[in-house]
């Protein structure tokens, strides 16, 4: 197994692990429940994310397929709050 940076050609497996852990999610809570639509928007979130400056996404590739990946995000608060950015790391396997 190894860990590489993500590029757009490993988008649609992520998002295929995305809708599965999604859909596990929302038989924990209900709250959790995926939009119709919601893979194409976090598609679309995903090669923005790949492509920003301020983001790192990585898959786990075994055998040269994505096993779990992971996104790490610099985000901004709103220009109200003392603290300027965060850090935030979500994973996926």
């Amino acid at each position: 197994m190894e860990i590489v940076p993500a590029t757009y050609s490993h988008v649609p497996e992520i998002v295929d692990l995305w809708k599965e852990f999604m859909d596990y999610g929302k038989s924990v809570d209900p709250l959790l429940s995926r939009r119709e639509d919601g893979h194409l928007n976090f598609e679309k979130y995903l090669k923005d994310l790949i492509k920003s400056d301020n983001s790192l996404v990585l898959v786990a590739l075994d055998k040269g397929h994505v096993a779990a990946y992971s996104i790490s995000q610099i985000a901004e608060y709103p220009p109200v709050f003392q603290r300027e950015s965060t850090g935030l790391f979500l994973t996926w396997r």
